[in-house]
């Protein structure tokens, strides 16, 4: 318990806030005083307290009173032996127009919500001081700093009073900082936005707020009128009810990418197997063991793809062009502890860091975006400081897939970085595209016909030749004794990991110089993916290559009717003599 055998008071903690934080603080091992000017409130929060486990004092006290303020903070010391935090949260408020404030409602918003803190920080800062140590945190609110209108949440009335008095707790608390720092007093300031309290029901009930809030509904579309020279609003609600309405004011909140974009895909609702879009995902989606097909290849489906590789049986990632994905510069995502306690002790440096960090991707790279229109004539890149990025990303490539391989083509833009959004490689992806039970398929889906994903099949020149149905349930290799995974066929021995590298795998290996090879493989065979893409890798590599194809085969030569395996054995005779002349 980070508060044990500490003494706390926090001001106005009959209720709201000021409750919320005493309860915070018992929990946490303190010793609260519950210091209230409204008795019965004041002691159902000790109640509360002590329920809990907590220790909890109760004190009525006006903390407008300078004189009683110096009384109540010497009590405290005498029967508790010293003061640690004091959290000056008492605070009231007036909604008036601003012509409609007059003395007692001005006096009354500054005497609690700005004399109050003074006083009480003045009562308590001697005791501190003699200490050697202590905390002062002053609440303020979002209205001190600018950062909201100042108007009362959801109500008509203007909050100018209650602004103004915070946002001079805002510059004392500035002040008395620097005053009572050197004496080992620290002092700090909360400017916390809008949440129901009893001090926001006071003026408006939730019943009252309810009636400002629409759920369920959605906005379909905004026009401006210009004769009543204000926005109609036109929306639905969850029963289908639409209604139009007007506003001089229109804030747009829900962001660009509030609602998921299916493809276009001619029998995409008769997929017979599941089908999630990640903007709607399901966290209790098991994907260990399954056929999974990820359509994009954006900043989403890289993470999709790096969370996931390691639990499916097998991926297949359908991009319709690549992105420039930038290498991952750290080990982890993780915020140092180090870190962690400098934003919470170290004032401003939560909000510095804030800042570096946006500054590293925004104004940082904005000379990347520029274009020299001289250098964009002969070069991919568009500037030299958008080629020194490029160079990087292409290091990345030829160093995961190896330099002028097939893969390496695949993934590789052929636009400027930054031309499209461009991603960061969230540690895993590029590996997880070398692994065997994973297929980048350049072609575009043409369409989903039951449990089968119907694409584009390349032929050995690049050159889309026919439409090719591949079973989207089925597992990499059958034979005798059932399943066996592709790194086990291929790599005996190897793990997963490594098999993604391309210096173990067969797959991505230089294939220069080999001889002739055919490709012989069952129309639904099992190993047909691995057979079109290694036919594909061969011919690359200059080398002769044929991939033959046997509709009536299930499995290779395993089960050939003798009149269809006396025609494969001629086609192999007859590739042997045009290669060799024998």
């Amino acid at each position: 318990m980070r508060l044990k055998d500490k003494v706390a008071i926090v001001t106005g903690s009959g209720s709201g806030l000021g409750k919320a934080i005493a309860m915070r603080f018992a929990q946490e091992g303190a010793t609260v005083i519950v210091a209230d000017l409204n008795e019965p409130s004041m002691a159902a929060t000790v109640k509360e307290i002590e329920t809990g486990g907590g220790t909890a004092r109760g004190h009525r006290i006006d903390v407008t009173s300078q004189s009683a303020l110096r009384d109540f903070m010497a009590d405290v010391v005498a029967s508790e032996g010293r003061i640690d935090i004091l959290v000056n949260n008492a605070g009231t408020t007036r909604y008036r127009a601003f012509d409609a404030i007059g003395d007692a409602d001005w006096d009354a918003v500054l005497a609690l919500d700005l004399k109050a803190v003074f006083f009480c920080a003045q009562a308590a800062a001697p005791h501190m001081v003699r200490q050697g140590n202590g905390k002062i945190v002053n609440i303020s609110s979002s209205l001190g700093t600018g950062a909201t209108p100042h108007v009362g949440a959801l109500t008509p009335g203007a909050a100018s009073a209650y602004a103004s008095a915070k946002a001079g707790v805002i510059r004392l608390t500035q002040i008395l900082a620097r005053e009572l720092g050197p004496s080992g007093v620290n002092v700090n300031c909360i400017a916390p936005g809008f949440f129901l309290t009893p001090l926001v029901t006071s003026s408006r009930t939730a019943e009252e707020m309810v009636e400002h809030i629409r759920f369920r509904t959605e906005v379909e579309a905004l026009w401006w009128d210009e004769d009543r020279q204000q926005w109609q609003i036109q929306s639905v609600d969850g029963d289908g009810n639409r209604d139009v309405s007007y506003a001089r004011v229109v804030v747009t909140a829900a962001g660009y990418l509030n609602r998921p974009r299916w493809p276009d895909l001619p029998g995409r609702n008769t997929f017979a197997g599941t089908s999630i879009h990640s903007a709607q995902w399901d966290p209790s989606l098991d994907l260990a063991g399954k056929r999974v097909a990820i359509i994009g290849a954006g900043c989403t489906a890289v993470q999709i793809v790096d969370a996931c590789v390691d639990e499916v049986e097998h991926l297949t990632v359908f991009q319709r062009q690549p992105h420039w994905v930038a290498p991952r510069k750290r080990l982890t995502d993780d915020v140092p502890e180090h870190r962690r306690f400098l934003g919470r002790h170290l004032p401003h440096y939560a909000n510095w860091h804030r800042l570096k960090s946006y500054w590293g991707t925004a104004d940082n790279n904005y000379p990347i975006i520029l274009q020299d229109p001289e250098w964009a004539k002969d070069h991919l890149s568009i500037s030299p400081a958008n080629d020194v990025l490029l160079q990087m990303c292409l290091e990345y490539i030829d160093r995961t897939f190896g330099a002028g391989t097939e893969l390496a083509k695949k993934v590789t833009p052929d636009f400027a970085p930054y031309g499209k959004r461009i991603i960061r490689d969230p540690g895993g992806y590029y590996a997880a595209l070398t692994a065997l039970r994973i297929r980048d398929e350049l072609g575009a889906i043409d369409r989903i016909v039951g449990a089968n994903l119907v694409f584009g099949v390349y032929d050995l020149s690049g050159t889309p030749s026919n439409v090719q149905s591949r079973p989207s349930d089925v597992p990499d290799i059958l034979d005798g004794r059932g399943m066996v995974s592709l790194v086990e066929a291929y790599l005996p021995g190897r793990t997963v990991l490594e098999a993604r590298d391309p210096a173990y795998s067969p797959l991505y290996a230089d294939l220069t110089g080999l001889p002739p090879a055919l490709f012989t493989v069952g129309h639904a065979d099992h190993l047909l993916d691995d057979s079109l893409f290694m036919a594909a890798r061969w011919h690359a590599f200059g080398n002769e290559a044929e991939l033959a194809v046997y509709p009536d085969c299930i499995h290779g030569f395993t089960g050939f009717p003798m009149e269809l395996a006396k025609r494969a054995n001629l086609r192999i005779d007859d590739f042997l003599r045009r290669c060799f002349g024998t």
